[in-house]
């Protein structure tokens, strides 16, 4: 059984786990209304019935910040709009209910001996939601979209070009060997949608764009509080959720008594005391691995930043690394639930994992004070943390706050919610945040975080080829001992930059009334809808860490 599926299954443990800890009291804020009266569940939408019986005519799925685009590609996209548009747009791979990719869009997929050359092949006869014919030429456009600003172009890196040899076939040439690209393409930052519309006027196609994926767009308006996504007719498999609402409900609190009401059925940011407090017996809460980890993710050129650039800037963030205390973060704000870091590297199901962090990543205060005075600041500084207004980072950003006070460094806590936060971050208007990165694989968390064109390498302004250069050794190898040394010499290396100080490993609390495999926050924000055929019975790799196929 997977490691994710297990949490599934398990909520009571977690629930246990946490009790026991003593720390943490959290009683859910009252809203200014009351939710309206829930509709009665369909019969076979409730979590008792089986997968293979399961169809939800309607489910409300929330949200915590607005849509304000469905292109991928739009400099402007925030993290939320992922809810919208990865169950609907079109993907040659897509992640299975345990996140391991499985052809979606493709029949089959071919790799020359030297790893360079990738042959696609669509399945037949596919259309978008509005009969247009899907064709392989709207990958490559798709590709080019990607490569030109779109979210986390470091991926692409390795793809050298893409041609359509046919209106099915699709060859993709490589600058090295990639065993991870069908994660990649899973990811779904490879959107494939009418290379002709697309091409034209991307801005108006993209107001109601066709859907190549299980469920299509049937009504969106930027800023809206409502996405209304419907099963769409054309694609290969039927949707097991007939209407998809992704509405917004900012706060925690609320998300949690509305799913308690059953005005929404699904959620992938609960409280994480939700395990605790939520006792419906129609509602299953489980924390969700999110292959990843909670961040400190640093502005490195911060004009006047103490915590910026090289040198003194470098020994501050190494103190404030060892000073705070991974173990109480994660007990009084993540509830047990975060296993604490000592790498960079995200440790849970990961066979590559070594520990980079001085003393294992625990609390060294001496260490702080002597990489403080090496620092010229042997009385501390102040800096600015923000931490995003999501379940637990704000506690979490108090408890480092107050681990910092014993060394003389003032951290001054300024939440913010997630929409003004990336604001921020792209705009390099701020010192440290406090958020997480999680990807498919151990070598994609790392080239986000380190590569040229990843999404936190390009908001943390982090230039390192010397890390670079480690991942793309690790990169183009298949074979494991080589991977695992290049990975433990990124790591080492990411700890001597220390622009990101790694916290613990990531998760979200997620609560439903689903039946199991209807519909599934995969990391977070990766929506998997259920499907007859599953998606699961198509070609794919089984095992995400293992870097070959």
């Amino acid at each position: 059984m997977s490691r994710s599926r297990a949490l599934r299954r398990a909520p009571a443990a977690l629930a246990a786990g946490a009790l026991c800890l003593g720390v943490l009291t959290v009683v859910p804020a009252a809203v200014s209304a009351a939710p309206p009266p829930a509709q009665t569940p369909a019969a076979n939408c409730t979590i008792t019935t089986p997968t293979a019986k399961a169809y939800c005519p309607e489910v409300v799925f929330a949200t915590t910040a607005k849509a304000n685009t469905l292109d991928s590609a739009a400099p402007s996209r925030t993290a939320q709009t992922w809810t919208a548009i990865y169950p609907s747009t079109g993907m040659l791979w897509r992640l299975d209910l345990d996140g391991n990719p499985r052809m979606d869009l493709l029949e089959k997929e071919t790799v020359s001996k030297d790893g360079l050359t990738v042959t696609s092949t669509l399945k037949p006869n596919l259309k978008y939601s509005d009969g247009t014919p899907i064709r392989a030429l709207d990958a490559v456009v798709a590709l080019d979209r990607w490569r030109n600003g779109g979210f986390s172009s470091s991926f692409a890196a390795k793809i050298v070009s893409a041609t359509a040899v046919d209106d099915r076939t699709i060859v993709w040439k490589l600058s090295t060997p990639y065993p991870d690209l069908p994660w990649v393409f899973a990811s779904g930052f490879l959107q494939l949608h009418p290379a002709g519309p697309v091409r034209a006027n991307p801005t108006e196609y993209f107001k109601a764009p066709v859907s190549g994926g299980p469920l299509k767009i049937v009504s969106y308006i930027p800023g809206a509080d409502d996405v209304v996504l419907e099963a769409n007719p054309n694609y290969w498999a039927k949707s097991q959720v007939g209407r998809l609402i992704n509405r917004v409900i900012p706060d925690a609190a609320a998300r949690q008594i509305a799913l308690e009401a059953g005005t929404i059925q699904y959620v992938t940011q609960l409280p994480i005391v939700a395990s605790q407090t939520l006792k419906n017996p129609a509602v299953r809460v489980f924390a969700q691995p999110s292959n990843g980890m909670f961040l400190l993710i640093t502005n490195t050129a911060k004009e006047g930043s103490p915590i910026a650039g090289a040198g003194s800037g470098k020994f501050n963030r190494q103190a404030i690394s060892a000073a705070i205390n991974r173990e109480q973060i994660s007990k009084v704000a993540y509830f047990g639930l975060m296993k604490p870091a000592c790498s960079t590297m995200q440790s849970a199901g990961n066979p590559y994992f070594r520990c980079t962090l001085p003393n294992d990543g625990k609390q060294d205060l001496k260490l702080a004070r002597e990489l403080l005075a090496k620092a010229g600041n042997p009385t501390g500084f102040t800096f600015d943390l923000v931490p995003w207004q999501r379940p637990g980072d704000v506690e979490a950003a108090n408890v480092i706050a107050e681990n910092l006070k014993e060394v003389g460094i003032i951290a001054r806590v300024t939440p913010q919610p997630d929409a003004v936060a990336i604001a921020n971050a792209v705009a390099g208007n701020y010192q440290m945040q406090l958020n997480g990165n999680n990807q498919a694989t151990p070598l994609l968390y790392m080239q986000n975080l380190y590569a040229p064109g990843g999404f936190w390498n390009a908001n943390a302004r982090v230039v390192d080829p010397v890390i670079t250069a480690a991942l793309d050794r690790a990169g183009a190898s298949t074979d494991p001992k080589t991977v695992k040394r290049e990975l433990y010499v990124a790591n080492r290396l990411a700890y001597d930059s220390s622009a990101f100080i790694p916290l613990g490993d990531r998760f979200n609390v997620q609560g439903t009334r689903l039946p199991e495999g209807v519909l599934q926050g995969i990391y977070q924000l990766e929506i998997y809808v259920g499907t007859i055929p599953s998606i699961a019975t198509q070609p794919g790799v089984d095992k995400r860490v293992v870097l070959t196929r």
